[in-house]
C-alpha cells in the first residue's frame, strides 16, 4: 500500500494535500517564489537524499520529439532512473515559474509513490490524463500556492509579502489554484450535536 492509499482510506484529499504541503514546505522553508529550480532541488537534496538531474530542451525540435516521444501538450518528460534518482527534461521555452511548478509535480508523484523505477512521466501545465496526475497537481499548487494566500488576494490585501507572491504567480498557475477538486476518501460527517447524543 502507497502513503497516498494509506491516508486516503482515513482522510480526504484536500485534508492530505494540505498537510503533505505544509509539513515539506516546513522541512525546506519554502516560500511561493522564493526559491529557483537550482535552490529549491538543492534543498530538497540536502533534506531527503534525493538526486535530480535537469535537462532544458527545445519541445518543438523535430530530434527532442523524437528521442523522447513528445506530444504537443507535453511540457516535461521525467524519468524515474533509481530510489531517489530523478532526470527531468524541461521545454526550455516555458517560464521558470512553470518549471519550478512542474519539477513539484514530478516530485510530487514519487513522494506519493505513483511511479516506480524506469517509469517516465510526460506532464503538462494544463492538462491532466490521470487521477495521478490530478493528484500531483495539487500537491504541486498546494506547496506553490495556498487557498488561504489566494483568498486573501482575492479579499483586497494590503500585506507586502502576499502582493510580492501574487507579482511573480503566472496566470496560468492561479487558474490551477482556482480548481475546484473531487475529493476521494473519507470527510468528517459528524456535528458536535451529534456526537454528544451518542
Amino acid at each position: 500500500m502507497g502513503k497516498y492509499d494509506f491516508f486516503n482510506s482515513i482522510i480526504d484529499d484536500e485534508s492530505f494535500v494540505k498537510y503533505l504541503a505544509v509539513m515539506i514546505k516546513s522541512d525546506l522553508l519554502m516560500g511561493s517564489f522564493e526559491d529557483d529550480l537550482r535552490i529549491l532541488s538543492n534543498k530538497i537534496k540536502a533534506q531527503y537524499g534525493y538526486s535530480f538531474d535537469f535537462d532544458y530542451l527545445d519541445f518543438k525540435n523535430k530530434k527532442v520529439i523524437s528521442d523522447y516521444e513528445l506530444n504537443p501538450n507535453d511540457d516535461v518528460y521525467a524519468q524515474k532512473i533509481d530510489d531517489k534518482r530523478i532526470y527531468i527534461v524541461f521545454n526550455k521555452r516555458l517560464k521558470s515559474n512553470f518549471n519550478r511548478y512542474l519539477f513539484l509535480k514530478v516530485w510530487a508523484y514519487d513522494i506519493l509513490d505513483l511511479w516506480k523505477k524506469g517509469d517516465t512521466l510526460f506532464l503538462s501545465i494544463n492538462n491532466n490524463s490521470t487521477d495521478n496526475d490530478i493528484l500531483a497537481e495539487r500537491v504541486a499548487i498546494e506547496m506553490t500556492l495556498t487557498r488561504w494566500q489566494l483568498k486573501l488576494y482575492d479579499d483586497g490585501t494590503i500585506d507586502p509579502s502576499l502582493q510580492r507572491i501574487f507579482y511573480f504567480c503566472e496566470p496560468e498557475l492561479l487558474e490551477i489554484r482556482r480548481k475546484n477538486y473531487f475529493d476521494k476518501g473519507p470527510t468528517r460527517n459528524w456535528s458536535l450535536l451529534s456526537i454528544r447524543r451518542l
